[in-house]
């Protein structure tokens, strides 16, 4: 486990670094997608910490000790070879204040899947249609692939209207592990 003394500023916000790490994956009108880094650690374990925005990923918040694992795995991964899982800060261009994640994977079944995940007071402002757009636009262009999907929880009207509003198709439906029903959600580059 990382626990390693952050540098914080009178504002008890992470002082970054000039470093490498901060590189920028994409932008959108508003927001700015980059690596994950140990200055996250506070703003992802209050995402990743909150039972609602986790309800349809997990079906439950993780401790604060599970939320430093999952970054560590997460910062790790950028330096594997063949590393076939990203998961990105998002933060606004403006303000530099964390917003959530997004991340695009391989899953089990060997499918470029999509995923977002915003901070409760980000939710209905526009966001998460905006984050996805880009996300999908980024997955589609930069890194090539063909076909993207995204699972996603038919409780979860929000995220479904999202996926929609940005071209993605309905597929398939199943069983998730939450007892609940996904949808699978596809978008094809033409």
């Amino acid at each position: 486990m990382m626990s390693t003394a952050l540098n914080y500023s009178t504002q008890d916000q992470p002082i970054r670094p000039a470093d490498p790490s901060y590189e920028v994956k994409f932008e959108t009108n508003r927001l700015r997608i980059r690596k994950l880094d140990w200055h996250d650690l506070k703003d992802f374990q209050k995402l990743v910490g909150d039972q609602e925005v986790m309800e349809y990923v997990t079906g439950k918040a993780y401790h604060s000790r599970e939320g430093e694992a999952k970054l560590k795995t997460v910062i790790e991964a950028y330096n594997k070879h063949l590393n076939d899982y990203w998961m990105w800060a998002v933060e606004d261009k403006l303000s530099k204040q964390f917003i959530g994640v997004c991340l695009i994977y391989k899953n089990s079944k060997e499918e470029e899947e999509l995923g977002i995940r915003l901070q409760k007071e980000f939710w209905g402002k526009g966001y998460g249609f905006e984050l996805a757009k880009g996300l999908m636009r980024h997955a589609i262009k930069t890194m090539r692939f063909k076909c993207v999907k995204a699972y996603v929880d038919t409780r979860n009207t929000a995220s479904e209207m999202i996926f929609l509003s940005c071209g993605f198709k309905p597929e398939a439906e199943h069983q998730n592990e939450l007892k609940g029903k996904d949808r699978v959600y596809v978008y094809r580059r033409c």
